[in-house]
């Protein structure tokens, strides 16, 4: 791990550099949310930000894609080849990442996200917390890995971290824009992670599992009343990986396209297989295996994203504190 020093007023200077490694995704505020999307001007990004909308994921995992193209027999992949950089992904959203690999990345490979993640530079950033963050309980608050370099707000200038020789040989095609940190610079590193690290709610969720698995039916009945069913919370969810394969056919029947979508387990379909049986077909059931999803095998990491865009309100911690009650 290398430490240097990037003045902020050099931040716009340090973004026009990093369109040589690749298409710039970045924070993007746009009636009033905040979403990843492609950046040409630094006018154009937000860096102050505390959660986007969409979680970045969708640069590497798209919520719709080409996956194959056949005639009859014969077919081939469809690859995204392009590289990437990956501009303002906070720490909750990077560890995300980090449990999407665990998925992905396992035999066998997923030459599609594979191929994407390998070709794409994350640049992190620190977070402005708010009070639907509690990734100090998922312990997704702080990350050591999973990004080239690493952005820490620290008044005046950044606090950079650089974790991989990608990173390296970027700081250094812009040399000219860093400096070495000293004993101070390190000294308001540590302070602004401290005061980030107590302005996050939230005791330690682990080892909850056991309790939603003891849970019966009527506890889940409580909650799910509220449940519209929409799906929301998987949409926004960072490491939700749920997917569905549909084919569209050319007119000749012979040949087409396949493409893969993202799905989600709080949709009634999502557990519809062959007869018109449903192995989850009431809300509640939906709702305990989400939870236990993301709770039991704790895949959350704290960003409060489905609990801010549930259009009922549904708060995750409001189900963890009556687990533990």
């Amino acid at each position: 791990m290398k430490f240097l020093k990037l003045k902020k007023d050099q931040i716009e200077d340090f973004f026009d550099s990093i369109h040589s490694f690749g298409i710039v995704y970045a924070p993007v505020k746009s009636d009033g949310k905040i979403s990843f999307r492609r950046a040409q001007n630094f006018s154009d990004v937000s860096l102050e930000y505390t959660r986007s909308q969409i979680p970045p994921k969708h640069v590497i995992l798209p919520m719709e894609e080409p996956i194959l193209k056949f005639r009859e027999e014969e077919y081939f992949e469809v690859v995204d080849d392009e590289n990437k950089v990956l501009l303002g992904v906070h720490h909750c959203d990077i560890i995300a990442f980090k449990m999407l690999d665990e998925v992905y990345l396992q035999p066998p490979k997923d030459i599609y996200y594979h191929e994407r993640i390998k070709r794409t530079l994350i640049i992190g950033l620190s977070c402005i917390p708010d009070n639907y963050c509690f990734c100090k309980a998922t312990n997704s608050f702080y990350t050591s890995d999973g990004f080239d370099i690493f952005l820490h707000d620290c008044g005046d200038f950044y606090f950079v971290r650089v974790a991989t020789p990608r990173g390296l040989k970027v700081t250094e095609n812009s040399k000219n824009l860093f400096e070495k940190v000293d004993e101070k610079d390190m000294e308001l590193f540590v302070k602004a992670e401290k005061e980030r690290f107590e302005r996050v709610k939230g005791k330690n969720l682990w080892m909850i599992g056991d309790l939603i698995e003891l849970r019966d039916e009527n506890f889940w009945k409580i909650f799910s009343e509220r449940c519209l069913n929409c799906g929301n919370c998987t949409l926004v969810c960072p490491t939700c990986q749920c997917f569905e394969v549909y084919d569209e056919l050319e007119e000749d029947l012979k040949s087409g396209n396949r493409f893969r979508r993202w799905d989600s387990c709080m949709l009634r379909a999502h557990g519809l297989v062959a007869d018109g049986h449903n192995f989850r077909e009431r809300t509640e059931e939906r709702l305990r295996n989400r939870l236990s999803c993301k709770l039991g095998e704790m895949r959350c990491v704290g960003c409060g994203r489905c609990t801010v865009y549930c259009p009922t309100g549904i708060d995750i911690l409001e189900i963890v504190r009556a687990l533990k009650e």
